[in-house]
């Protein structure tokens, strides 16, 4: 199914309406989303004149959803969930992307190999933390430096 969005209310007006029914009355709407009340009732009241029906009725400060206002709610919180969700995965998926290039920064790490003692230890210049060539034939640089608690404290491989 293809969406044309010109033939879409306002998503502006969309989104004051769901808070509306959310909050159950204009001002605790407006506060949610940080506008005025009148500006709530001034979305509210055009989207209705767009739909040519009436979606929610003044009850004291209250406001009441009529049946149709509870149909395009339930139908506003569907697609709310559904873009949560596919934002959430994308978050997610970018997330996973950012942690596998960490981990393939950590096996760029410089290695030093001791072959025979020929290599010396490296000291930090600010705080004397050493680094010793301790690393075996076909260990990963990640490997090492969870082996040897250096965490942030080892060269990396720089371009």
């Amino acid at each position: 199914m293809s969406l044309d969005w010109r033939t879409l209310p306002s998503l502006s007006a969309l989104r004051a309406f769901d808070a509306t029914a959310r909050a159950g009355d204009f001002a605790r709407a407006a506060r949610s989303l940080n506008v005025t009340h009148a500006a709530i009732a001034q979305h509210v009241r055009a989207l209705e004149k767009e739909l040519g029906v009436s979606l929610a009725v003044k009850d004291g400060r209250a406001v009441r959803l009529t049946p149709t206002g509870v149909s395009l709610a339930r139908s506003l919180a569907d697609g709310r969930e559904t873009i949560s969700t596919g934002i959430d995965t994308i978050r997610a998926q970018i997330r996973g992307e950012m942690a596998q290039r960490r981990k393939q920064q950590n096996d760029l790490l410089l290695v030093v190999f001791d072959v025979g003692g020929l290599v010396p230890d490296l000291h930090h210049q600010d705080d004397g933390v050493v680094f010793r060539p301790t690393a075996k034939r076909g260990q990963s640089a990640s490997q090492l430096v969870a082996q040897n608690g250096h965490k942030d404290r080892v060269f990396r491989k720089t371009a």
